[in-house]
């Protein structure tokens, strides 16, 4: 992707790739953080049953 030549792309298929490419770095983000994510919801759900059993 990075390798790509924009310059040689239409206006569309340049601002396409532009989004595609913050998509993917989006999810890097996401991914490289290696943390665990709980909703509020679920950490609700988990301590009742906890406390229940």
């Amino acid at each position: 992707m990075q390798s790509m030549d924009l310059k040689s792309l239409e206006r569309a298929e340049r601002k396409e790739a532009k989004q595609e490419m913050r998509y993917i770095q989006k999810e890097m983000k996401a991914l490289g953080n290696g943390g665990i994510y709980i909703s509020t919801t679920a950490l609700v759900i988990i301590i009742i049953l906890l406390i229940i059993l």
